[in-house]
């Protein structure tokens, strides 16, 4: 998709089961670029979870689910399972990076009591959860099992 700003980005539609019933969903934009690291190519998909809408509709599934435990915990946790599910992705040929990310500011609007800010965040930008994919392509361009880091 292209994005309001313009930039390359992928929407994110997510359906989330307990015990075989659908308890909710959740869409997410965010932006994708290739960046190198060490010489190597990777592509880096940030799922952008910056406004309390989007959190608010994330902490919904929380009562519907089963012992779903602290309200931060679970949405830690909840970001992890965002970036997870894209794992099992067939054959690449360069990293893929998955980043969940949000701001201390859109905490704080979601709810959150966030007691020293600074400490979770130098810029106001926060990694929830994230996730790097290596390259199945071998040095001969064949490709192999994708190899979760």
């Amino acid at each position: 998709m292209t994005m309001p700003d313009g930039s390359p980005g992928t929407e994110y539609q997510y359906a989330f089961y307990q015990n075989g019933r659908r308890i909710g969903g959740l869409g997410v934009w965010g932006h994708n670029t290739t960046i190198n690291i060490e010489g190597r190519d990777v592509t880096l998909f940030g799922l952008e979870l910056l406004n309390s809408r989007i959190i608010h509709s994330m902490m919904g599934l929380r009562d519907s689910m089963e012992n779903p435990g602290h309200h931060l915990r679970f949405l830690f946790g909840m970001a992890r399972g965002l970036v997870k599910a894209h794992t099992g992705r067939p054959k690449h040929a360069c990293d893929l990076r998955y980043v969940a990310l949000t701001t201390v500011d859109t905490l704080i609007q979601s709810g959150f009591v966030i007691p020293n800010p600074q400490v979770l965040s130098h810029n106001g930008n926060l990694v929830l959860a994230e996730e790097t994919i290596l390259s199945s392509a071998g040095r001969d361009g064949s490709y192999g099992q994708p190899h979760v880091q």
